[in-house]
């Protein structure tokens, strides 16, 4: 699907390769992705912006048309341990950032 989309841009964005048969590399396992590169071929190197911009608008319509999520990472907060080690901290335990009691920072 993506190469598809990618063939479509060059065929119909000015400065793009008609001809040339775009290509897909992975590289990279991402906290909640695939991480990958998509390989295009200009005319001129002033051509590369637009046709990668209209490469990405395609790309998310038909991401949106097929319901294809891109996943964002989600970060938990323990806000129970959060309070206990600001009480820790507010009664002087917990040993602060440098993990050494009250005695020994003296």
């Amino acid at each position: 699907m993506v190469v598809e989309v990618a063939q479509k841009v060059l065929a119909s964005t000015k400065g793009g390769i008609a001809d040339f048969q775009p290509s897909i590399r992975y590289h990279t396992f991402g906290a909640s992705s695939i991480d990958f590169t998509v390989i295009l071929s200009v005319r001129e190197f002033t051509d590369r912006s637009l046709v990668k911009h209209e490469f990405i608008k395609a790309l998310a319509r038909r991401f949106s048309e097929e319901q294809i999520v891109i996943p964002f990472p989600i970060r938990a907060i323990n806000l129970a341990q959060e309070s206990s080690e600001a009480q820790l901290a507010a009664i002087g335990g917990g040993g602060g950032a440098s993990g050494t009691t009250p005695a020994a920072r003296q």
